[in-house]
C-alpha cells in the first residue's frame, strides 16, 4: 500500500537513455495506470476503515431489505433515499 511518487517515476523513465520514445510512452502509460489502481485501492481501504470504525449498525445506519438506510442522528428516524458520500455508502 505504498503510493509511488509519480513525478519521480516519470522522471526516471524520461532519463532512461536505453528506451526509445515509443517505449517511454508505453512506460509512462503503465506508470499512470499503476498509480491509478493503487490510489483507488488506498481510497477503498480508507473508506472501509472509516465505515468500520466510525459507524455503528442500528445507530448511524440500518439494513432494510438488504439496503443501507441512513438514520438521522437528531431524530433517530430512517431516511431512505439518502446516501453517504464518496464511497462510504458502499463500504
Amino acid at each position: 500500500f505504498v503510493l509511488p511518487d509519480l513525478d519521480e517515476v516519470l522522471r526516471d523513465i524520461e532519463e532512461n537513455k536505453s528506451l526509445s520514445d515509443s517505449d517511454k510512452d508505453h512506460a509512462k502509460e503503465a506508470a499512470y495506470q499503476d498509480y491509478g489502481e493503487k490510489n483507488e485501492s488506498i481510497h477503498s481501504v480508507r473508506k472501509l476503515l472509516q465505515a468500520y470504525s466510525l459507524y455503528e449498525k442500528d445507530v448511524q445506519y440500518m439494513i432494510d431489505d438488504g439496503k443501507v438506510v441512513i438514520v438521522d442522528e437528531f431524530t433517530g428516524r430512517p431516511q431512505p433515499g439518502r446516501r453517504f458520500a464518496d464511497g462510504l455508502h458502499q463500504a
